[in-house]
């Protein structure tokens, strides 16, 4: 049994039934060891799931700090200014990428983190968290809230950031600054918010997520880290797998062929793509074909006016969200799952379907190359102007019992390569609690 620590945790996030799961596993995984965990959050409401989670978790608790508006939640603001905004940067800088709302909400979210920081300064200076800030033993930033938070105790209560840093650890669920490949001033215009939450870190180590996106080298560029970081991929929760799956059984070519997503329904996530693929295999084969979107977001009205006005409703299922297991049940009556994001591929989905044994459909970027390969264990499709047409010949081309029998024989060869949450959790409480220098590393 590991010894017992206090830790506390700065997160804008809370734990639900479906959705992102790093946080809740990454804070399970200190459970685990025996640590006792103090969750400080700025979301403005409970959930069910926090309650049940503290419920089975005694050495778990959470304090929410009073703030009217979390982080990321933006106040609402007149359409007709917001566009004007983006035009006229548009105009100024020519620069196709801040053109999207999410990015122009960043500025118009500055105000609002402002007061969020206020807010939480007056709680360290009535004592309330500088106490349990000075008798921790580790203080986890997670993700870009976590970084902004950490930089203004550093900036504002320097005298409790010198007695604190060294146990400080930012944690990160992905690297957010992708687009900008290093760019500092593209970085800083396009997204204030992840740029001030992201550059120069302050925590004296460094946790993030391997999602695919040269995060390494991004982090070089712009965090100026030396030793401290640790890259690891995302795991999985090996218990929710136990399928009767027919390893060596040939997808039948004669019956539908099924495809699935499974993800948030949110622009990036470009469920747009997987819609038009498969709606062109059916336009270029006589298979019968069906689509599973699984997941909820604000593209779902969108996508499904995508659907209708090719008149390919009889062919799409969207299911909603669904939780975890759920979900997993309904992946495995696929074939086939499609990952055709915007930034990165290398997520939960290349897990789920290397471990459900359905051949990974994905771009080929480069993001998933540590566990997918081009005809051995997946199909990877060439970005380019008419990429679902292309994607949909090249799928085509591989309709064929041998080829789909030794993509699947291959596939099932890499689960070992995929990692479990018990081994993730491992390497991140040893990188934590051991030496900086010997544990650092990429995995």
């Amino acid at each position: 049994m590991s010894t017992e620590h206090k830790i506390v945790v700065f997160a804008n996030v809370i734990f639900e039934q479906h959705g992102n799961q790093s946080v809740k596993n990454f804070i399970e995984g200190l459970l685990q060891k025996n640590h006792k965990v103090m969750f400080l959050t700025v979301h403005p409401q409970e959930s069910d799931s926090m309650r049940e989670f503290m419920s089975h978790n005694p050495n778990f608790t959470v304090k929410y700090l009073q703030v009217k508006e979390s982080l990321v939640k933006v106040a609402k603001h007149k359409s007709s200014l917001k566009q004007g905004l983006k035009r006229s940067i548009k105009r100024m800088l020519g620069y196709r990428k801040l053109a999207s709302n999410s990015e122009i909400n960043q500025w118009f979210s500055l105000l609002n983190t402002y007061k969020i920081l206020r807010r939480i300064g007056s709680y360290i200076t009535n004592g309330d968290i500088s106490k349990l800030l000075l008798d921790s033993e580790k203080i986890v930033f997670i993700d870009v809230f976590g970084g902004i938070v950490s930089k203004y105790i550093r900036l504002v209560y320097p005298e409790i950031w010198n007695r604190i840093e060294h146990k400080t650890v930012g944690y990160y669920l992905g690297t957010v600054m992708k687009q900008f490949r290093g760019n500092k001033i593209f970085a800083f215009l396009g997204m204030p918010i992840s740029f001030f939450g992201s550059y120069k870190l302050p925590s004296k180590r460094l946790i993030i997520t391997d999602d695919g996106t040269d995060g390494e080298q991004v982090f070089k560029n712009m965090m100026e880290y030396k030793d401290s970081v640790l890259f690891i991929r995302n795991g999985i929760d090996d218990q929710l797998y136990k399928y009767e799956l027919a390893t060596t059984k040939t997808i039948n070519l004669a019956s539908t062929l099924l495809f699935v997503t499974s993800s948030r329904l949110t622009r990036w996530k470009r469920i747009d793509r997987a819609i038009k693929f498969v709606y062109l295999i059916s336009r270029l084969t006589n298979h019968i074909v069906h689509l599973t979107i699984i997941g909820e977001g604000e593209e779902r009205e969108s996508l499904e006016n995508l659907v209708a006005k090719l008149r390919f409703a009889n062919h799409v299922t969207f299911t909603g969200g669904l939780e975890y297991q759920k979900a997993l049940d309904q992946i495995t009556k696929n074939s086939f799952y499609i990952i055709c994001n915007e930034l990165s591929n290398l997520g939960n989905q290349v897990f789920e379907g290397i471990m459900l044994e359905l051949i990974p459909l994905t771009i080929d970027d480069g993001s998933t190359d540590s566990l997918l390969r081009n005809g051995y264990n997946s199909i990877k499709f060439p970005m380019c102007a008419d990429f679902e047409r292309n994607a949909a010949r090249i799928f085509v081309s591989w309709l064929d019992d041998h080829n789909l029998h030794m993509l699947k024989q291959n596939l099932c060869e890499t689960k070992s390569h995929v990692f479990t949450w018990r081994e993730r959790n491992r390497f991140e409480h040893d990188f934590m609690f051991g030496d900086v220098q010997a544990e650092a590393g990429i995995l």
